[in-house]
């Protein structure tokens, strides 16, 4: 399940929380785009909480499939639930994306997302930008994907080129673990490490940490995912 989940390498849930654009709260968790099947649609809600600040914030991305390998998707990111922090953004972003099928287990990820801010900690407003590539693979019922991302400096604090990882590895027929790591020091760059459940085959819970890196300074939430498709 981790095809796509790299995406933005997309904004799965933007990553845990960090401080960017000056005092401007931005969220690690990148819009995710998922495996999804031909004319379904997917839903994913990610909820961010943090230990230091009274803060939680939910992400949501909704994702379609097309025909022709397409995925199309619109997420709402850093929305505040009971959050006692004025310097948060909350944040709409569109993603469009293909896969390149290479061989039976092999494919090759690319997309886009643009967005704006709907509500913002400052006074100024800018265009998002996200866009990404990124290898897919399965090794031994392991998902493996690498590739790079561009941001642009109102989404990432900084105009950046980094990298991606991330890996998916079967724990049993109910459990698996996750690993998603964005390089830099941006308002992106970070880790997530996620233990997930398989309710049943279409829906997925996930819990597990954050460490951001934004600015140099790391900070870390907890984090618990939703994933239907």
């Amino acid at each position: 399940m981790i095809q796509k989940i790299l995406a933005l390498v997309l904004c799965t849930s933007l990553s845990a929380g960090a401080f960017g654009k000056g005092k401007k709260k931005t969220h690690i968790n990148l819009p995710k785009v998922t495996d999804t099947l031909t004319n379904q649609i997917s839903v994913h809600e990610d909820l961010n909480f943090y230990g230091e600040y009274p803060t939680a914030l939910s992400s949501t991305t909704v994702d379609f499939g097309f025909l022709n390998n397409w995925d199309v998707a619109v997420g709402v990111y850093n929305v505040p639930i009971d959050s006692h922090i004025d310097n948060y953004d909350v944040s709409v972003l569109f993603n469009l994306e293909r896969t390149f099928q290479i061989s039976p287990t092999v494919s090759i990820v690319a997309g886009s997302s643009v967005g704006s801010d709907i509500v913002s900690a400052s006074e100024s407003s800018g265009i998002d930008i996200y866009s990404y590539i990124a290898s897919v693979t399965k090794i031994w019922n392991i998902d493996l994907s690498a590739g790079g991302y561009y941001t642009n400096a109102w989404f990432g604090g900084y105009s950046a080129l980094g990298f991606n990882v991330a890996v998916a590895v079967p724990i049993n027929s109910q459990w698996s673990f996750q690993y998603e790591f964005s390089s830099g020091s941006n308002n992106l760059s970070g880790s997530t490490y996620q233990l997930f459940y398989k309710i049943n085959k279409d829906t997925h819970l996930g819990f597990g940490i954050q460490p951001q890196y934004s600015n140099r300074e790391q900070v870390i939430s907890g984090i618990v995912s939703l994933y239907y498709h």
